[in-house]
């Protein structure tokens, strides 16, 4: 049975025993845990930053995962789960279908989810989406570049 590092009641993102990660969690707290080595941090426009981390092993999965901040706080998380190292050096062997049906199943596993939810990529607007009263996570799909993430968003 695949564990889950979501919890949906709560809105947190179970990174070790010592770090869980909710809208509270600022940038300077994973630059703490990480380290600036291992945490990327971009500074944007006006008041937007996020934090990136690559070939983070979580339980039995690799990620890469980039943490979005406004004025100091999280608005949201992307993900990309593995079941192997990341390897990002050709994007020879992408397949956005395959793509889509590995993060729709995982994340259907982390949310409880029996829907067998099917992608209908010629309707814009189209996710793979749940609401909580903390925010909303699912699979999204980018209509622009033709790929799909992970993600957790946290209400205001």
């Amino acid at each position: 049975m695949q564990q889950s590092i979501i919890d949906k009641e709560a809105g947190t993102l179970y990174i070790a025993d010592d770090l869980i990660i909710d809208s509270k969690t600022t940038l300077a707290a994973l630059e703490a845990y990480f380290g600036p080595e291992r945490l990327e941090v971009e500074r944007g426009w006006k008041t937007y930053e996020n934090g990136t981390l690559r070939d983070l092993k979580i339980k039995d999965w690799y990620f890469t995962m980039t943490f979005y901040y406004d004025a100091g706080i999280l608005t949201h998380i992307t993900f990309y789960p593995r079941d192997e190292e990341i390897n990002t050096a050709s994007w020879d062997n992408f397949d956005p279908v395959a793509e889509s049906e590995y993060y729709t199943k995982w994340m259907a596993a982390q949310l409880g989810d029996k829907s067998k939810f099917k992608w209908d990529l010629n309707q814009a607007g189209r996710h793979y989406s749940f609401s909580f009263p903390w925010g909303a996570a699912g699979v999204y799909y980018d209509f622009k570049d033709g790929t799909f993430s992970c993600n957790m968003s946290f209400k205001p």
